[in-house]
């Protein structure tokens, strides 16, 4: 470019000193030339900008390309920490559930054995109600028997024998324990 003002300056001097007559061909031409020059200096830094372009291009896709392989890490390494979470909390809801399982068991012969305790001592009480209600109607009927009132007196303790048992049977609720 500084050779072409170097022409233009001197092809201006010839023509006002007359020493070169004035050519506009030669001015047309000597505009080509700029033009053409500064065409080239344009390409050329459009060819710079598009290759400074491509280089920040590939550097961002460099860039795109660690940062999902270290995103692909992170994940991997957040599935790994989920899954090991996952069966640390199975394996501990597992034990879990086996010692509650245990202690329900437990529980459950606890209870069968105070129920049975609860039906003998039921049956207990029951036969020495029954036994009582006995010796009553005998010695009832004993002192009837020595008496003339008997007829009266066996009434009365069958009465009183049939109320008792009620009463026992009422106490109890259900009676199937006691078969």
């Amino acid at each position: 470019m500084e050779a072409l003002f170097n022409q233009f300056s001197t092809m201006s001097n010839q023509t006002l000193t007359g020493d070169n007559p004035f050519n506009p061909y030669d001015v047309d031409h000597l505009l080509h030339l700029f033009e053409l020059e500064a065409y080239n200096s344009w390409s050329s830094s459009a060819a710079a900008s598009h290759a400074s372009a491509f280089a920040f291009a590939a550097e961002a896709e460099s860039s795109i390309k660690a940062a999902e392989s270290d995103m692909d890490a992170l994940i991997a390494a957040a599935m790994d920490e989920f899954h090991r979470t996952v069966e640390e909390a199975e394996r501990l809801s597992e034990s879990e559930t086996r010692g509650l399982i245990r202690a329900a068991e437990k529980v459950k012969r606890a209870g069968e054995s105070v129920g049975s305790a609860a039906a003998v001592a039921s049956k207990r009480y029951l036969d020495g109600a029954v036994a009582s209600a006995t010796g009553t109607m005998r010695s009832a009927f004993g002192s009837a028997a020595r008496s003339r009132r008997f007829i009266l007196v066996n009434q009365i303790c069958n009465t009183y024998y049939q109320m008792y048992v009620v009463i026992i049977i009422k106490s109890f609720g259900d009676f199937e324990f006691l078969v």
